[in-house]
């Protein structure tokens, strides 16, 4: 009974950062997850793996506040923490490192470091394989984040080998797991998209978000990241008027779940600017420097997407007569 105190309070706090973060109560989550981490270290041991499972915590919630830079500094230290779980028989222990691993890989995603990303994830699915099945969930999460990657490598057959991986056991009837089925489709509506097949894309994405909905409800952050790729699905198929809809309702539900100044918020704002830019050159402009600042902020100045965004801006001023300006943005 002497351990007992310490090791509720530690799986207290821990269980009470999830359910915040299950909330969208980010601050609170932070709070508890620190806490946790404390408690944890203090109650298990530094070499736990219940102190990197609770570490891991912190790293979703740090990732989901869009702070990427502290997401993956505690990726890495849950990482050096379970790096003997890799040998493990035990399935639990496995699937904890694999979570790490998906972690790690997602921050190297973010960071555009895909060959980086592959190699993590494809010696991930090479040690599961060794004591998990091949529907197990944390299997078929490898499948799911290797088909992105291949999708911005430009490997579109492989992305659709490792999405049909997924699909052959997700897509049956009854569903078991909607909204592991509603990530699946809206990675391959992605997919689609990318091959520029638009209406196999629109129907894959829609579908999904009918599932998502389902779900989570109207207003969670997923529903949000759903309509900004059915968006751009709208865009690219010429209906602009559709893509910008999706847009608003995904940028309203991201500033109430959010708040005003995360990275997904930022990521609308340029999906927003660039269906608005035609009618709109003004409320394009706003937009894409609203994105910038926060793109910025988040990202750093040289990333991809804050480069994209420059270049789309410098893209306004030259429409309208005003070369100079155009080519000091094209040149930052």
């Amino acid at each position: 009974m002497a351990e007992s105190g310490p090791v509720c309070l530690a799986v207290a706090q821990h269980d009470g950062a999830l359910a915040a973060l299950a909330h969208g109560r980010l601050q609170d989550a932070r709070l508890l997850g620190t806490a946790a981490v404390d408690a944890a270290r203090a109650t298990f041991g530094p070499d736990s793996p219940d102190l990197a499972n609770v570490i891991l915590t912190c790293a979703d919630i740090e990732e989901t506040a869009g702070d990427f830079g502290t997401a993956r500094a505690l990726a890495e230290r849950a990482a050096g923490i379970a790096e003997p779980l890799a040998e493990t028989c035990d399935p639990a222990l496995m699937s904890l490192w694999v979570d790490i691993e998906l972690m790690r890989a997602r921050m190297l995603l973010n960071h555009a470091a895909f060959e980086l990303a592959d190699a993590r994830l494809a010696a991930a699915l090479r040690i599961s394989r060794r004591i998990l099945a091949a529907d197990d969930h944390t299997v078929l999460s490898i499948h799911n984040l290797r088909g992105v990657t291949a999708k911005y490598r430009g490997r579109f057959d492989d992305a659709a080998t490792h999405y049909e991986h997924i699909r052959v056991v997700l897509d049956v009837e009854p569903v078991r797991d909607r909204q592991a089925l509603a990530v699946l489709l809206h990675n391959l509506g992605g997919l689609a998209h990318a091959r520029g097949r638009i209406a196999e894309g629109l129907a894959h994405a829609q579908r999904g978000l009918e599932f998502r909905i389902d779900a989570v409800g109207d207003d969670d952050p997923d529903v949000a990241c759903d309509l900004n790729a059915i968006g751009a699905l709208h865009h690219d198929s010429g209906d602009t008027t559709a893509a910008v809809s999706c847009y608003q309702r995904a940028l309203r539900i991201f500033e109430s779940a959010l708040g005003a100044d995360h990275y997904e918020v930022g990521m609308t704002c340029a999906n927003l600017a660039v269906s608005t830019a035609e009618s709109d050159t003004t409320e394009a402009r706003r937009l894409y420097e609203r994105s910038l600042r926060i793109l910025q902020s988040t990202l750093g100045t040289s990333h991809p997407d804050v480069a994209l965004v420059q270049h789309n801006l410098a893209v306004l001023p030259a429409g309208a007569g005003d070369a100079e300006s155009s080519s000091q943005r094209t040149r930052r």
